[in-house]
């Protein structure tokens, strides 16, 4: 799981339990103004084929760095209904999926 906190600048995005090991990643910061678009997962949307370094089981959970397409992505989910995505513009990653509580929500904050 992981818990997001927005701010002026930035969205904070804190992975929590287990999730830090296999994700290999604590914490993420994104300026707002890198945020091109956040909507909810839309169904089908699976993590690129190359993951390093990482966590990938089909259908149980993506967690991790993936690279494909001239993309490079981080995945934090267990394909909950409640998944966010934020597709990122002159930011190191350009696409984060993660599980949050209140995914909605945060979308509707941010818009």
């Amino acid at each position: 799981m992981n818990t997001v906190n927005i701010t002026d600048k930035t969205v904070e995005i804190e992975v929590e339990g287990f999730d830090k090991l296999w994700s290999l990643k604590g914490k993420l910061t994104i300026p707002r103004k890198s945020i091109n678009r956040a909507y909810l997962r839309p169904e089908g949307l699976k993590p690129r084929w190359l993951r390093v370094p990482g966590t990938y089981l089909p259908k149980v959970i993506a967690a991790g760095t993936y690279y494909g397409q001239g993309r490079k992505e981080f995945w934090n989910t267990h394909f909950r209904e409640d998944c966010l995505v934020f597709d990122l513009i002159d930011f190191d990653y350009t696409r984060v999926v993660i599980d949050v509580d209140g995914a909605q929500e945060i979308i509707d904050k941010l818009s």
